[in-house]
Order: structure tokens, then sequence, then C-alpha cells
């Protein structure tokens, strides 16, 4: 088990695969988000980003490589929430990309040949999955369906309780009391 545990850290140590890794981990996250209940993508996306977070630990960090990634993707939230015709989701990339940049310190870097298109990756994926996820959200039904059911009618009657808070009824012919009723 301890092998097992060196080969996965000696694997993730280089800034570049850390930072891919815990790209897609948080993919996998936002992924989830579309699509709530699937638990592989959110479970094995969780396990990636924590994963990439830690081995990027283990090196000396610069704050302001990270105040530039989490700058990035305020942004990048922003664009998929408020739809700025791309501008918040290009300044995110571009700030994902310069905090990847500026983030290691030390002889081992992250490679603009990694930062660059990872960055541009995430920013694509991480914009269309949230933005899908809002645009379902915002497009859901609030109606609740209940059944009643009223003493002098044989079958249940149905309501639909509409977010204005009125109750319709759903079916006229199903709740029609029959001639013969009351």
């Amino acid at each position: 088990m301890g092998a097992l545990r060196e080969l996965v850290l000696s694997f993730t140590a280089d800034p570049n695969v850390a930072f891919a890794v815990a790209s897609a981990g948080l993919i996998g996250v936002c992924y989830e988000f579309t699509a709530p209940g699937l638990i592989v993508p959110g479970a094995l996306g969780g396990v990636l980003a924590m994963l990439g977070i830690y081995s990027l630990s283990l090196l000396s960090i610069q704050w302001t490589g990270v105040g530039l990634i989490l700058l990035g993707l305020v942004l990048l939230g922003i664009e998929a929430y408020a739809g700025c015709y791309g501008v918040a989701g290009i300044c995110g990339a571009i700030g994902l990309c310069a905090g990847a940049l500026g983030l290691v310190t030390g002889p081992v870097r992250i490679r603009p040949a990694v930062a660059l298109p990872v960055s541009l990756i995430f920013s694509m994926a991480a914009v269309f999955l949230l933005a899908t996820a809002i645009r379902a959200n915002r497009n859901k039904d609030f109606s609740i369906v209940r059944t009643k059911r009223p003493s002098c009618v044989s079958g249940p009657k149905r309501y639909i309780l509409d977010y204005k808070q009125r109750f319709q009824q759903a079916d006229r012919a199903e709740t029609a009391s029959p001639p013969n009723a009351c």
C-alpha cells in the first residue's frame, strides 16, 4: 500500500501533472452540477481535485498565482451565470493561465505548453457545464402535483400548485363529478 502511495505522489509531484489533474477533477465536479445523481463524475472529480491540490501544496506556492486562479474561476462563474458575451470568460481564462504560470516558484514550474491548453480547455468546459446547469435550474418546473380525494367523488382529484400559489384543476375530464354523485 505504501508503494502505491509513493508511486502516485511521485507521478503527481510534477507541477504540470498536478495542475492538469486538479483541473480535470474540477471539470468532473462541474459535470456533476449539470447531471446530479450520477455520483461517479463528482466523486472521481473530487478525488482528482484533492490529489492535484495536495500535490501542488507540497511545492512552494506563490499566493499571487492562487489569487489569479481564484479570480479566473470567479470570472468563469460570472460568464456562465450572466452571459457577458465572452468578456468575463476570456478574462477568466487569461487569469487562470497567468495564475497557473505564476503558481509554483523554484526550479520546477508549470510550463506554458501545459498551462495554456489546460486553462483553455478547463475554461471552455467549465463555462459550458455551469451555464447548462444554471439554465436547467432556471427552467425547472416549480409545480407540485398532489392528489386529493373528496368524499363525494370516487376518483382522485389532481391539482397543480404553481409558483404563484394558485390551484388549477389538472384534468377536468377525470375530476368531473359523475351525474349521480352527491
